[in-house]
């Protein structure tokens, strides 16, 4: 179970019931003449003075919403005063054609003293990373972005643990002595499609399927619009105060403190990889920073900008970077709620942990949109006390806690829980800090952002809506800590004391210098070392909240957050990494991610070449009880990978499912039966075979070995699938050897002919049971009798077979010609249903030992994908057919195939043999051979086995076993080791293909 974090108490306490100092002295002004005039028993004036006092305390002590009365009123007169005089709007330069240098920042308000460098070149590539000096703070940042698995599918152990990563790194960062703040920043913008676009536009096959085609544009254009991004950024702050001595021993100035920086940078990354879990830290260069800043006030300029880093690649006079002259807004307006900047509105709200305490993860109602076009942002911000500081605040908080128990108890006046929580939390605190943890003093705000058409007050009431559905809190209107702005930092020289005057006493009589002078002698003088001159200083003045003048964005009032007063330990509180990384947009557009609320793509091959995503091999294993979904599913897929290049080979189709499919893109299946027309020789060359005798002698050895060794494999699996007794017939290199020299013999590849002759496997048994003297002699027999006694099995086995399972389907020469161009061929093996199991499983078997054969030379860029339904059948037949697969599998990255297995539960893999056998060790191994696995609804019993077989945790149990059962088509996604929560979303014509209940629409 994950822990809760409760242990923070508000960041300034009262020591007199609650009442802070400044509080408690403007109450005590206003009643001290109340008591003077009742002494005086002047009743009349005692009661006037009594009614100001009453409004005085109104307006001082009684907050609202973070501000006290005076404060709203002090900041409505200033908002009122900065509106008349057009202080508060704000017009870019560029805008107005002031702009004096494209690459200065030029930003409204708060913003307005930033100032953006390029750092020293660092690393192997020489890259030059942003440095963000704030000249109204006097303070030095660097900002990366992240990336984060999420806390979405996590267990408890797993959250425990990325909760202990950040409080390692809030106590470094203090250790460290230089960092002040450390900011989280995640954002959940709509999908603008830009990506997915480009990827479409380069990977679509002019010769593609129409209807393939229609369903991606129709997918794509549904779920785009209502399915949203995350992106994630980390900053820390270092004033100018702290970091000017280090900086001087680096050589002092820009670069010196950009070392300073780069160091800080490192280090943090190094926490931020470890016990924090990111997958990556990217630390922004000027360019990257601007496009953020740009994307953050104009969320939709950022498929503008995508396309122009696209047409980069062809074309470099196309220009990608933002200037930081235009990084800003255009226009802004601060309004009394909102903030208006360009074509939209943004709307925040200050957040407030729950009394009761916060689990890990607890915000993710936070940063879900609730209307396609919505954009939100959560930032949490730790301000981090140095060691003495804190300690200083802390004696102090628990004087102030035990001084206001002391009172009340002298009073009399009963303690309630709550004052007793926060005495007792103030002793805590102090026993922390002692144990090495930081003191920070953290804060969060939320943001969402909309167009200006749309009514930005309504998703401000769905914003505080879900903070308390998180089981936080907007600004109540109750008492509770307001934010400070933190102050200036004093400037390097001119720092809060000055050294007093020394009074120096004249020197008595001559030195030794002097009398020696005096008789002509001088001393050599050492000569003075050179001092170094004075470093220039780095900041000029700039107001904190913006210049007063008109245009200028100009911010009339500081911020009422809620802060709160905690030890590194309950930082995580306020987690903001909820969601999954989302997965590049490419591939098949499956559904939506219900934990992010993103599209969600499926795309195997490309996974594996893409360094991002925790994938080496592209195959699927699918897993799920009937009627879940699982076929719909499967054939969705391959459709919607049919637009982009992918054939689909269905090696057996036992129930017909994909004959609807196959007549949807005008393919006829083929009907493998008894007392059908269509034959298959399992036996057959494929292209290897092709142009034999044009082949060099080196060349024809190598086709040579690979048919072998493919129909060798087949031999060995079917007669492997054979009893005798209770046991299956052993296949042992004897007759491994006799079986290839008679393949050999019949193909004329022995007796070295320039044309191979096509074989069939009756015609291998009818060698073997009458061998010519040079197959008895290739196979080291002294005679017929004794190749005839030792190969008896072998033969029995093969005969059961020609006269048995293979009789009219696999025992003569190919008679169907496949179109391979086609979008997808599929055999049909429903008529072989009453013939049992083995019969299925060994029709699969041969099929996918042709299946191999007719793909082992392609054409560059033949992607396929080979749906293998039922193949519990085919693995059951024993540890040799099992083998066959697994080779299938480690070899698709190789041959550019998506080996796609169908199964209902972990059962069907794990009953091919006694526990403790090698194929069922190797059905095991298969689970590791297919980094994407496909979870449907099971019952709770087949869901515990998956997860155990899988080593999932309860969480993604209880879903399979819960969730996934209550709607058709949801699924976990198991890619690699992440796990995506997914609702497919079919397309309308989906349904004629994927509809599987004909049988029983009598029902209705």
């Amino acid at each position: 179970m994950a822990a809760v974090y409760d242990d923070y108490g508000p960041d300034r306490v009262g020591f007199f019931f609650g009442l802070t100092g400044p509080r408690l002295a403007a109450l005590t002004l206003a009643v001290i003449p109340v008591f003077v005039a009742a002494n005086q028993q002047r009743w009349l004036l005692a009661a006037q003075l009594a009614a100001i006092a009453a409004v005085v305390t109104v307006l001082v002590v009684v907050p609202v919403r973070g501000r006290s009365a005076t404060g709203w009123l002090l900041a409505s007169l200033s908002f009122t005063a900065g509106k008349a005089l057009g202080w508060t709007s704000w017009r870019s330069k560029a805008a107005t054609g002031k702009a004096e240098a494209l690459e200065n920042a030029d930003l409204p308000g708060a913003m307005t003293g930033i100032e953006v460098h390029d750092g020293a070149p660092k690393g192997p590539s020489q890259t030059r990373y942003a440095v963000i000096q704030d000249h109204g703070l006097r303070t030095w940042a660097m900002t990366a972005a992240i990336r984060h698995p999420g806390v979405g599918m996590a267990e408890g152990d797993r959250r425990d643990q990325y909760g202990r990563g950040l409080t390692e790194l809030l106590d470094v960062a203090a250790r460290a002595s230089l960092i002040s703040d450390v900011v989280f920043l995640v954002r959940t913008v709509p999908d603008d499609g830009a990506e997915r676009q480009q990827w479409i536009a380069a990977h679509r096959r002019p010769d593609g399927p129409e209807l393939a085609r229609r369903m991606n544009d129709e997918l794509a254009t549904a779920l785009t619009r209502a399915a949203v991004r995350t992106e994630a950024f980390v900053s820390f702050v270092v004033p100018e105060s702290r970091i000017a001595k280090q900086a001087r021993e680096f050589g002092g100035g820009l670069e010196g403190r950009t070392r300073v920086l780069y160091a800080l940078a490192d280090e943090i990354s190094a926490m931020l990889r470890g016990g924090m879990g990111m997958t990556d830290v990217a630390w922004l260069t000027s360019p990257q920073l601007a496009l953020a800043v740009r994307t953050g006030f104009a969320p939709a300029d950022r498929a503008g900008i995508i396309d122009a880093l696209a047409a980069h690649q062809t074309d470099q006079a196309v220009c990608t970077d933002v200037p930081w002259a235009m990084a800003g807004p255009s226009g802004a307006d601060t309004t009394m709620r909102h903030y208006s900047h360009d074509a939209w509105n943004s709307i925040s709200s200050t957040i407030k942990l729950p009394d009761r305490g916060a689990c890990l993860g607890a915000l993710a109602p936070v940063l879900t949109p609730s209307e396609p076009g919505e954009r939100r942002s959560y930032t949490v911000v730790f301000p981090i006390l140095p060691f003495s500081r804190a300690d200083r605040q802390t004696a102090s908080g628990e004087w102030a806690a035990d001084m206001g128990e002391g009172l009340r108890g002298r009073l009399q006046i009963r303690q309630r829980s709550r004052d007793r929580a926060n005495v007792t939390r103030a002793h805590r605190l102090d026993a922390k800090l002692a144990s090495g943890h930081a003191l920070t003093r953290p804060y969060a705000v939320a943001c969402v952002t909309v167009a200006k058409t749309m009514r930005v007050a309504e998703f401000g009431r769905r914003l505080d809506a879900s903070v308390r559905r998180a089981g936080f809190a907007p600004p109540a209107r109750r008492p509770g800590p307001g934010r400070r702005l933190r102050r200036r930092h004093p400037a390097p020289g001119f720092g809060s004391h000055q050294e007093g005057r020394r009074m120096r006493t004249p020197p008595r009589g001559r030195s030794t210098a002097q009398l020696l002078a005096d008789f002509g002698h001088d001393l050599a003088t050492k000569p003075e070392p050179e001092r170094p001159g004075k470093e220039p200083y780095l900041f000029h003045a700039s107001p904190r909240r913006g210049q007063l003048r008109p245009g200028r964005g100009w911010n009339p009032a500081r911020t009422p957050v809620v802060q709160y007063r905690m030890t590194s330990d309950q930082a995580a509180a306020w987690w903001p990494f909820i969601a999954n990384p989302p997965l590049p947009p490419t591939g098949a557009q499956i559904g939506i991610d219900e934990l992010s609320g993103g599209s969600f793509y499926a795309d195997p091959l490309g996974w594996v070449l893409d360094d991002t995503v925790p994938v080496t091999n592209p195959n699927v294993i699918t897993f799920g009880k009937p009627g879940g979904g699982k076929s719909t599913n499967t054939k969705n897929f391959a459709t919607l990978m049919m637009d982009f290049g992918y054939k689909v080979f269905v090696l057996g189709d036992p129930k017909d499912e994909y004959e609807p499919l196959c007549r949807a893109f005008g393919v006829q299946p083929f009907a493998v039966g008894p007392g059908m027309s269509a034959r298959i020789n399992p036996l057959d060359f494929g292209p290897l075979g092709d142009g034999w005798d044009t082949l060099d002698r080196v060349e024809a050895q190598r086709r040579a070995g690979i048919i072998f060794r493919r129909w060798l494999t087949l031999i060995r699996g079917l007669v492997g699938s054979q009893f005798v007794g209770e046991q299956r017939v052993p296949f042992g290199p004897t007759d491994a050897r006799v079986v290839e020299s008679a393949l050999a013999q019949l193909t004329g590849y022995l007796d070295g002919h320039h044309t191979l002759h096509v074989t069939t496997i009756p015609a291998l048994w009818q060698l073997l049971a009458n061998p010519t003297d040079q197959l008895v002699t290739e196979c080291r027999y002294s005679s017929t009798r004794q190749f005839l006694d030792e190969t008896r099995l072998l033969r029995d086995a093969l005969g059961q077979l020609v006269t048995g399972a293979l009789a009219g389907l696999f025992d003569a020469p190919t008679t169907i010609a496949v179109d391979w161009t086609a979008p997808i061929q599929s055999f049909s093996l429903s008529r072989l249903e009453p013939l049992g199991d083995e019969a299925m499983g060994i029709a699969l078997t041969c099929l996918s030992s042709w299946g191999r054969a007719m793909r082992e030379i392609k054409a560059p860029g033949d992607l396929r994908i080979n749906i293998r339904d039922e193949m519990w059948k085919q693995m059951r037949l024993g540890l040799e057919a099992v083998k066959s697969l697994d080779a299938d599998m480690r070899f698709s990255r190789r041959d550019g195939e998506i080996q796609f297995v169908v199964g209902h539960k972990p059962g069907d893999m794990l009953t091919v043999g006694e526990s403790t056998s090698a194929a069922t060790a190797i059905a095991k191994e298969l689970l590791n051979l297919a980094d994407l696995k496909i979870l449907h609804g099971q019952d709770p019993s087949v869901a515990r086995e998956l997860a155990e077989l899988l080593e999932l945790g309860p969480i993604a149990e209880h879903l399979m076993a819960d969730w996934a059962t209550q709607r058709k088509g949801r699924a976990l996604w198991c890619v690699g080791k992440q796990i995506y929560k997914v609702q497919t979303v079919l397309h309308p014509a989906a349904a004629a293909f994927t509809y599987t209940n004909q049988a029983i629409d009598g029902a209705r």
